[in-house]
Order: C-alpha cells, then sequence, then structure tokens
C-alpha cells in the first residue's frame, strides 16, 4: 500500500514537472506568432497597409528599423514596425480604469521583416493567449483584435 502511493506520488510529480518544461518549452510560441509571407518585403508592407486601412483600422506610426540602425552604423536586413490601431477597440480600454494597466501595449505592433533566406516574415502578439488571465472586458476587446488581425493578415501569408 505504502509503495503504492509512493510510485503514484511520482508520477504525479513526474506529470507536474514535465508540464513545466513542456510550457517553458513553448510558451514564446504561443505569445508571439510568425507567418511567413506570400510576397516580397515592398509587397507585404503595401498590401498590409491596404488591408489595415480597408479594415477600419488605422496606423498612427511606422518604424523602419533598419533606417534607424542605420543611423548608428549599424545594417540590419528590413524591418518595419507598424503601430495600428483601431479607435472602438482603443476605447473600450482606455474608458475603463482597470482596463488601462494594458494600455503599454498599445497601439497594437505589427512587425514586417525579412531574414537570411530572403523570405518575408509577420510578427504579431498572440493577443488572444496573452489576454487569458486578465479582466473579462480586457479579454474581450484583445480577442475582437486578434480577430480583426487574423482578417487583415488572411491575404497575405502563407496558408
Amino acid at each position: 500500500m505504502k509503495s503504492r502511493i509512493i510510485v503514484q506520488l511520482i508520477i504525479y510529480l513526474f506529470g507536474i514537472i514535465l508540464g513545466i518544461l513542456i510550457m517553458v518549452e513553448f510558451s514564446a510560441d504561443l505569445l508571439i506568432r510568425e507567418e511567413k509571407s506570400k510576397f516580397g518585403f515592398e509587397e507585404t508592407v503595401t498590401t498590409f497597409e491596404n488591408a489595415v486601412v480597408e479594415a477600419g483600422w488605422v496606423i498612427p506610426a511606422v518604424h523602419d528599423l533598419q533606417a534607424s540602425m542605420a543611423k548608428f552604423g549599424t545594417e540590419v536586413r528590413k524591418v518595419k514596425v507598424f503601430a495600428i490601431c483601431y479607435p472602438e477597440h482603443a476605447s473600450k480600454i482606455l474608458s475603463g480604469s482597470d482596463e488601462r494597466i494594458v494600455s503599454s501595449m498599445m497601439p497594437c505592433r505589427v512587425s514586417i521583416y525579412e531574414k537570411e533566406d530572403g523570405a518575408v516574415y509577420f510578427s504579431l502578439v498572440n493577443a488572444r493567449r496573452m489576454s487569458a488571465g486578465m479582466e473579462r472586458n480586457v479579454r474581450k476587446v484583445m480577442k475582437a483584435a486578434y480577430e480583426d488581425m487574423e482578417v487583415i493578415i488572411s491575404g497575405i501569408i502563407e496558408e
């Protein structure tokens, strides 16, 4: 009887440790998505900008990190980070005191970059997963923003 309890306890602890290791190994993939574009860099950027506007979102800022790094004498491959906003979603977050904690993640960020193989990729936060432990209204808004982003990039990424 005692040995059976010890075996069950060992199996239970092993399961917990294995679960933690899996979470650590895959957590970055769960929170940040990377999707390959069908197009070259400039066409990806133009197509993305048009899709953002067509979806009713706005682009308050674009950060050309390649140009920024060149000012410091450093060469990097093409990379642009877009700050995009959907005012209706933003107002739901910014109008509530408790929800404002996520304002540091606003506006939404999407990165388009080129890798060594010449392929172009998107990087974006998986807002649906990131909001899992947050207040209900924040989860709802972040889920809606994530779903909007799915539509915006759907015609640009490889299936």
